[in-house]
C-alpha cells in the first residue's frame, strides 16, 4: 500500500499546475468532457504502464533534452495552427456553442507528447526501482494523474460556461504556444518552473 499512496501522491501534486493540467483544461472547454478523459486516460494507461516496465531504460534510449524540444515544437505549432484556423474563420462571431469535432485523439497526442519524459514519468520509475511492486506504483501513478486530469476537466467546463467558444479556442492557441516556448526555453537554459 505504501508504493500505491506514495505514487499517487506524487503525481498528483507534481501535476497540479502543470502544464498538462493547462492543457487539459483547456481541451474541455472546447467540447465533450467524455471525450478529453478518454483520450488523456488512455495516455495516462499507456505512458505510465511504459514508464513502470522500461524503467531506466525508457530515459536511456532517448535523451530527455531531445524528447522535451520535439515536445515543445509540437505544443507551439498547434497554437498557431489553432491561431491560423481562428483568423479564417473570423466570420464566426455567433455567440451559438458549435461542438469542436471529436476530441478523444487529439487529448490522447496532446497528453502523451506533454507528459513523454516529463517529471512524474521519471519520478514513477525511481517508485518501481525503490518499492519494487510495480503494480502498486502503476496504480497509485494512474490515479494521480486521473485526479488532475478530471479536475482540470471540471474547471474546463466551468469556464466554458461563461466565455464563448470562440474566446476559449484563441485562450486554447495562446496556453499551447506559452506552454511550447516554456519547454524550449526550459530545456535550452535548464530550468524549471512547472
Amino acid at each position: 500500500m505504501e508504493a500505491f499512496f506514495a505514487s499517487l501522491a506524487l503525481v498528483a501534486l507534481s501535476e497540479l499546475g502543470d502544464k498538462t493540467m493547462l492543457v487539459v483544461l483547456a481541451l474541455a472547454g472546447q467540447g465533450s468532457a467524455k471525450q478529453v478523459f478518454g483520450g488523456t486516460f488512455l495516455a495516462v494507461l499507456l505512458l505510465f504502464g511504459g514508464a513502470v516496465l522500461l524503467g531506466k531504460a525508457a530515459v536511456e534510449l532517448l535523451p530527455r533534452q531531445y524528447i522535451a524540444y520535439g515536445s515543445g515544437i509540437l505544443f507551439i505549432a498547434i497554437g498557431i495552427y489553432g491561431l491560423v484556423v481562428f483568423l479564417r474563420h473570423k466570420e464566426e462571431h455567433s455567440i451559438e456553442r458549435k461542438p469542436a469535432g471529436n476530441l478523444f485523439w487529439p487529448a490522447f497526442g496532446i497528453f502523451a507528447v506533454a507528459e513523454l519524459g516529463d517529471k512524474t514519468q521519471l519520478a514513477t520509475v525511481g517508485l518501481t526501482v525503490k518499492f519494487s511492486n510495480p503494480w502498486a506504483v502503476f496504480f497509485g501513478a494512474v490515479a494521480g494523474e486521473t485526479l488532475i486530469v478530471l479536475l482540470a476537466i471540471l474547471l474546463g467546463k466551468v469556464v466554458a460556461r461563461y466565455l464563448p467558444t470562440r474566446l476559449i479556442n484563441l485562450i486554447a492557441c495562446f496556453i499551447f504556444i506559452a506552454v511550447g516556448v516554456y519547454i524550449v526555453v526550459s530545456v535550452a537554459f535548464q530550468f524549471t518552473i512547472l
